[in-house]
């Protein structure tokens, strides 16, 4: 068994790749590959950034509005900083739905767009972060 939140190595191309990291919500991506992703981008990689929802639940203080206009706002910040590009699925963050056709078809949309070599996302089947954050699993499944 792997230890939580341990994967595989990724091996390094001697040309540039696409990448695809795709993540649930705004700061998921920032949080747990932020530095991945910097370090792509530093060997020349293209890189692209999703974040499923908009983040809109995210607080106690804004409307759901306020707070997803902030929460995109830092995302597209983040990207900038680490030299990748910018994409939101725009959903609301209570509807990520792995089995929903049309969010399947976005997902498909986004990768024939940015046609990636690699795909850094969610663990699918990693129990503890599925139990604790579902949202996080779904997003993984929709890959």
């Amino acid at each position: 068994m792997q230890p939580f939140l341990s994967s595989p190595p990724v091996p390094v191309k001697e040309q540039a790749m696409r990448i695809l990291a795709l993540a649930a919500h705004p700061d998921d991506l920032e949080i747990l590959c932020a530095g991945t992703l910097v370090r792509f981008v530093a060997e020349g990689h293209d890189v692209v950034m999703c974040h499923a929802a908009k983040g809109d639940r995210g607080s106690f203080v804004h409307t759901s509005e306020e707070i997803a206009t902030i929460r995109e706002g830092e995302a597209r910040r983040a990207a900038e900083i680490a030299g990748a590009d910018y994409v939101s699925l725009g959903l609301r963050d209570t509807e990520i739905d792995a089995s929903d056709p049309e969010q399947r078809r976005a997902v498909v949309d986004l990768v024939r767009a940015v046609r990636p070599e690699l795909i850094i996302t969610h663990r699918a089947l990693e129990t503890r972060l599925r139990l604790q954050l579902p949202r996080h699993g779904a997003a993984a499944r929709d890959r």
